[in-house]
């Protein structure tokens, strides 16, 4: 089989097995019963997801890493943060723009972008465990293999991070599992065993073309994931010692790969550092180091570092695959010894720790077959002379992955998660056709901010936590801005006083089981007052919100005072989202441009 043909059988395995995860996202498309509309992103009102603020990055790409001494100018959305994964941004919008070009619809638009975000991390691990394996898969073996590292991933991760065998897959499944989350850590894993796969390529058969290749792919790996990049540079760099004590050679190809790794991983590094001194950076300490704390679960990762070997017939492919898993096993060893430091492993090693543990299985189950060469031998031959039989073989089995599939993450057509009202649905598709890039569109509602940059091609007026360069008082500013435009602005500003903190924490508990009924329209809006404008409680710029259980009233009279400074100019916008029983104390700035049963669209004439 050529390469080229191999590639392409990979790609329809790796895009079969994402079209089979997303099964439950295809059926709540169809669903359309006049009051509630199937979605692939919604709000935190319904959705336990943090893919909104990757949505929002990828969508503007590299434009999204934005600094806050730069000229303000509109639309200020993106983050200094952006700048130490740009090249995850970059393959992301990437997808974005084809998944674009193959709908007008914005809604079938991203749908599209989590299938092809899934695909391209199951094509790149079946690309990379050919390389290591130096073994070309058959288009059903594929398709089994890209099914089963979805499925089972993630159980993986959690396993060794938990210290504990975690078996419960429906549950991981159908909250979001790795493959489901945009760019982190999807398309980081994605550009990982992308680089690894091109290496092991070149060491097989070095080219100056293939090499210049192999390097600039580690440069936008080295720029994307920190914690996949350093992982993979760091077995590198343990493959470069051994195999020159061992050989008393240099491997070309490993020291060019590691050079273009160094080279983004010191700019993402140099990012994270200018990062740390910002207002978001100092408010959310990601990465700050804490006191020394081990996970002796991964020392279980000795067992396929010391035994058997992964390649038996190369010295130097076995070597680098051994490498990996070390680095791999050292950073899950040390993860939790860095604020939010779990993600050095769940979104970043244990890929790659997978990746080496599947290639080591792989050639314990031949080394047991080949124990066996008579069944092996039978079945062979029974396939080939009956080439229907194959055919039907392949049915069947495509068949099962698919009913597993549909078993393990169901439509849950009976939950409020991934559906929106159909009229708000409406209203966003017509202003899909109305924006542009540069559009700001404002809304009396927090959850319009989230569906603002799904369903439009414009930037809310009222960012989400951590997504602008906005200081965050003028964030606050402009929510309380447009809540000063209705009549009803003063009873939700009001309602802000009466959260309770404890009401806060269920909510999150029940977002995450799945709301049959979402919370009516009031109290998710004071909610996501707290969790997505304050980001409660994993920001630290704002302490001392809540006392005992209720808002602290030193906090309810800086929010008056913020409240206060809104009547003053706060920036401008061109369509405003209102419900229909919300009305305007002036009706001459603006003009009606939409309008249905819920909602009503106004045309600002500024």
């Amino acid at each position: 089989m050529t390469h080229r043909r191999r590639l392409l059988d990979y790609s329809i395995a790796a895009l079969l097995a994402a079209l089979m995860m997303y099964s439950g996202l295809i059926v709540r498309l169809s669903i359309d019963d006049g009051y509630r509309a199937g979605v692939p992103l919604a709000s935190s009102r319904t959705d336990a997801s943090d893919n909104y603020a990757y949505f929002a990055l990828l969508k503007r790409g590299i434009r999204s890493c934005r600094h806050q001494a730069e000229a303000v100018t509109e639309p200020l959305q993106g983050n200094q943060i952006a700048c130490t994964y740009l090249g995850g941004l970059a393959l992301g919008n990437v997808l974005w723009t084809v998944s674009q070009w193959l709908t007008p619809s914005k809604r079938v638009a991203v749908s599209i972008l989590l299938i092809l975000n899934a695909a391209a991390m199951s094509l790149a691990f079946l690309w990379a465990l050919d390389a290591i394996l130096r073994r070309t898969f058959s288009f059903i073996i594929a398709t089994i293999l890209a099914v089963t590292i979805l499925h089972t991933l993630d159980n993986f991760a959690l396993s060794f991070y938990a210290q504990t065998l975690t078996l419960d897959f429906h549950s991981i499944l159908l909250l979001e599992p790795g493959f489901a989350r945009l760019v982190n850590p999807s398309l980081f894993w994605a550009l990982g065993f992308t680089t690894i796969a091109l290496l092991l390529h070149q060491m097989q058969r070095t080219t100056a073309t293939g090499f210049a290749v192999l390097f600039a792919i580690a440069v936008v790996c080295g720029t994307a994931g920190l914690a996949v990049s350093a992982c993979i540079l760091m077995g590198f760099g343990l493959f470069v010692g051994a195999d020159l004590l061992m050989t008393r050679r240099i491997n070309w190809p490993v020291i060019g790969s590691s050079a273009g790794l160094a080279i983004g991983l010191a700019f993402s590094y140099w990012q994270l550092r200018q990062f740390y001194a910002t207002d978001l950076g100092k408010a959310l300490q990601h990465g700050q180091t804490l006191d020394l704390r081990l996970n002796w679960a991964m020392l279980w990762l000795a067992a396929p570092i010391a035994f058997g070997k992964i390649v038996p017939d190369d010295p130097a492919r076995n070597l680098l695959a051994k490498c990996l898993l070390v680095a791999a096993a050292i950073i899950g060893l040390v993860c939790e010894s860095f604020e939010l430091g779990n993600r050095l492993w769940l979104r970043g090693s244990a890929a790659i720790a997978f990746l080496a543990c599947v290639a080591w299985l792989w050639r314990r189950a031949e080394m047991l077959f080949r124990n066996c060469p008579n069944i092996v031998a039978d079945v062979s031959l029974f396939l080939q002379q009956r080439p229907w039989t194959r055919v039907l073989a392949s049915i069947v089995v495509l068949a099962l992955l698919s009913a597993m599939t549909a078993i393990a993450r169901p439509p849950q057509l009976d939950k409020a998660r991934w559906f929106i009202d159909r009229d708000k649905l409406e209203a966003l598709s017509w202003l899909a056709e109305q924006t542009r890039h540069d559009t700001l569109v404002a809304s009396t509602s927090i959850e319009d901010s989230f569906l603002i940059e799904f369903y439009t091609s414009g930037a809310p007026f009222v960012p989400l936590y951590g997504l602008t360069i906005l200081p965050r008082e003028m964030q606050l500013r402009r929510y309380f801005h447009v809540l000063d435009l209705i009549r009803e602005g003063a009873d939700v500003v009001e309602r802000l006083g009466s959260v309770r903190k404890s009401a806060l924490d269920e909510y999150n508990q029940r977002l995450k089981i799945g709301f049959v009924t979402p919370p009516d329209h009031s109290t998710y809006e004071s909610l996501a007052f707290y969790h997505m404008l304050l980001y409660y409680p994993y920001s630290r710029d704002i302490p001392g919100i809540f006392k005992a259980d209720g808002v602290d009233p030193n906090f309810l009279k800086r929010l008056g005072e913020i409240d206060a400074a809104s009547r003053s100019q706060v920036g401008a916008f061109d369509y405003l989202i209102l419900r229909s029983d919300e009305h305007l104390k002036e009706m001459a700035p603006f003009e009606v441009a939409f309008r249905n049963a819920s909602y009503v669209i106004m045309r600002s004439r500024r």
